[in-house]
Order: structure tokens, then sequence, then C-alpha cells
């Protein structure tokens, strides 16, 4: 048990804790590189950050209001490291909040793309333990693809800022029948669109963001369309192989109301109990289902409306919503205040006949009370047609009537 000086002491740790936490925050291209950023500032590993998004990235339109990613970070307290070794405490800090996941580590990349503004560089921060790229490996990605007139200070620079940003850097000789081709097919009713491309052959342009954009517009693609796929896309193509760029979105139709019964709509089920003793007592099989007056029996779940949907031009598509149903309301039922909840209207044994719900307040038994009937116990009043035989009971709220003979048997009625 903690006294009280020792919650006193756990206080104070916790307010020095919070004195030394250093907060910087930082900017990147993508969360990775925000989060990466941060690490750089605080001087400290990647895993030993916490940090929260203060503002979301955003891919933008057709290239423009592109945003980038900002974070607020700090070092983790010192300790927490181990604790984190846990699996259970790496998914959930010590008051049971969810602590960020882990970044892996990831190396920066180099992209090459030729487009008609010339030879383009891009690269990439790396991330966590990641390795930076280098001078080098930019230099030997553009003069594979034949690039010339490089300017290899400003390869550097692209290099050195690593902000993930197309830079012309060079120029190359045009092919233009070495120009990397794309070929889309729109299938599935106008719901989905299929891309496939070419590579580029020597000197040929490469196809860029806006590129793809145009030839879906071009085939009045204009909805559903996976701007951050093609982006990456751009950097990390497929080449001969079809690729979903864009999807419509399906109709959903609405769902019927019906009814959810409180209650056992099927034939009678006999349900066995078992003595203390582990014997079954086939006398109580409890086969009516009493109730009492007020007590809800069934309620209407609502009809739902359908919601529409859109395929790639943008046009809307119908959807059907769901069919209403009538209350099944029978005798001695009522409906509640809410027009939708079925309630008992008196006593008895509540039934399913045909589609609607009754409540019966006599329970009649044609032949004997035996072990076909089981005991009796009723909210209501019981006639029995025929016997009650030896050894079992009838229990009623209302009157019992026997319109056979009664052997060694147990009658209580309380009307």
């Amino acid at each position: 048990m903690v006294d009280f000086i020792q919650l006193q002491q756990r206080v104070k740790e916790h307010l020095r804790q919070d004195r030394s936490i250093h907060l910087i925050e930082a900017e990147g291209p993508t969360i990775e590189a925000a989060v990466s950023e941060a690490a750089v500032l605080l001087d400290v590993p990647v895993k030993h950050l916490e940090y929260e998004v203060i503002e979301r990235g955003s891919s933008g339109l057709l290239g423009m209001g592109r945003k980038g990613w900002k974070v607020r970070a700090y070092e983790r307290a010192a300790g927490e490291e181990t604790r984190e070794e846990d699996a259970d405490e790496a998914e959930f800090g010590e008051f049971g909040t969810e602590l960020k996941p882990a970044v892996p580590d990831k190396n920066g990349e180099i992209f090459v793309l030729f487009t008609s503004d010339g030879a383009m560089l891009k690269v990439t921060p790396p991330v966590g333990k990641g390795k930076r790229a280098t001078d080098a490996q930019a230099m030997m990605l553009l003069n594979n693809r034949a690039a010339k007139e490089i300017d290899e200070d400003l390869v550097k620079t692209v290099v050195r800022e690593a902000d993930g940003e197309y830079v012309r850097v060079g120029f190359f000789s045009h092919s233009l029948a070495n120009d990397s081709s794309a070929r889309l097919e729109v299938v599935e009713n106008n719901m989905k669109a299929l891309l496939t491309v070419t590579a580029p052959g020597p000197g040929g342009f490469d196809l860029d963001y806006d590129y793809y954009i145009s030839l879906l517009n071009q085939n009045r693609v204009y909805y559903g369309i996976r701007e951050d796929f093609l982006r990456d896309f751009v950097d990390h193509p497929v080449y001969r192989e079809a690729v979903v760029v864009a999807e419509g979105l399906k109709p959903v139709n609405g769902r019927d109301a019906f009814i959810r019964y409180y209650f056992e709509t099927g034939k009678e089920k006999v349900k066995i109990v078992e003595g203390a003793n582990g014997k079954v007592d086939f006398k109580n099989i409890n086969i009516i289902r009493n109730v009492v007056e007020g007590e809800s029996l069934a309620v209407k779940i609502p009809v739902e409306q359908g919601v529409p949907g859109k395929n790639l031009s943008g046009e809307t598509l119908p959807a059907v919503n769901g069919r209403d149903i009538p209350l099944p309301t029978g005798k001695n039922v009522n409906v509640a205040k809410d027009d939708k909840t079925i309630i008992a209207g008196t006593s008895g044994q509540v039934l399913l006949v045909g589609d609607k719900i009754n409540v019966e307040p006599v329970y009649q038994v044609k032949g004997n009370v035996n072990l076909s009937t089981g005991n009796i116990d009723f909210l209501g009043s019981v006639v029995i047609g025929g016997n009650v035989e030896d050894g079992f009971s009838v229990k009623a709220a209302g009157n019992i009537e026997i319109h056979g003979t009664v052997e060694k048997a147990n009658l209580q009625a309380i009307g």
C-alpha cells in the first residue's frame, strides 16, 4: 500500500520529469520525414520520441495546394524504453494511453524522371536509422538514364535537402519513339478504371502524375481517383500490369424493417431442468412462456434508407430504400408511446399466432397433465380438459378448472 509520503514523492518525480521535457516542432513532406526531422533536432533516435500530429499533410489537387506534415515531439523520459520491451506496455502506456506506433527504419530514396521539363531528380529523407542518399548514387542513376548537362552542384543541394520534390538538374536527348505509354480501361459498368503502363526506352519520357490525371479526365473519370496511389506510382511504376487507379462507390440498399422478439417464436421448445443431484426433472419442462402486464414483448427495428453511390463520372447511383412493415399486434397487447414497442396488455402466455402477437390470459390443456405437459406454472387461469396425474403440480395466478380427476397432485390457485 502506498502511504502519503510515497505518494508525495511520486508526484514530485512526475513534476520533475514534466519540467525536463523539451518540446520542438518539425515539418516534412510525409509523417515519417517530420518525425525523422524532430529526431535530428532533438539529437535522439526516433524510437526515443513521443510525438503528436498537430497538422496533417495533404497531397492537394492536381499538384496544387500540397501541404506538409507538422508534429510536436519530445524525448521520452528515461526508463520508458525498458517498459516497451514488454508486448503489452508497447501498445499501451502506464495510464492506459495508446503510444504512437514505432516508425520503421527506411533509407532515403532517389528518383529520376525524364519529362518535357528535362531530367528531374527527387530525393527523400531517411527514416529512423535509415541511411541518407548520397551524391554518388544520384549521379549514377542520372548517368544510367543518359542525362546530359547535369548540374552537379544542384544535385548535391537536392540530395542534401531531401525535401521529396522533383527538381530539374539536367537535360537529355529525347527519343519520341521510346516514350512511356499508358492505356486506361474503364470496366464494371463505369465503376473501376484499370491503368497499364509500358516502360520508357532510352531517351523516352516518363509519365508523371499530371499526365495520369489528364488521361483519367479524358476518359470521363472524375470520381474515386486514387491520388495517393498515383503519386507513389510515379516513383514506383509497375509496367505491363493492370492496376486499379479509380473506383466508384456502389450504392447500398436500405434494410427492411423487422421485428425483434423478446420471446421464443418458433415451435415450443422443451427446456429440461436439471436438479441439484444432477438428475433431469422431466416434470419441469418449462414450455409456458409467461409474461406480466406491461412487459415488453417485441420491438420494431425501423426501416433504413438506402445510401446512393457514384460512378467514375460522378453520376449518382440511386439506392433502394428498405420496406416498412406494420406492427404485428394481436389480442391483449398494446403499443408503447414510442410507436414501435409491443407490450403485454395482461398477464398470461405470449403466443405468435400467424404473424400476430397474442397474450392469452387462460392456459388450456386439452388432455391430461402428465409428462407431455410437465408441471404447470401460469400467471393466468388454467383449464384442464383431462386429469392431473400422480406427482404433478398445477399453479395458477387465476383460477384452476379441471374437467377430469385429480390424483395425488399439488394444486395452487390464487384466483
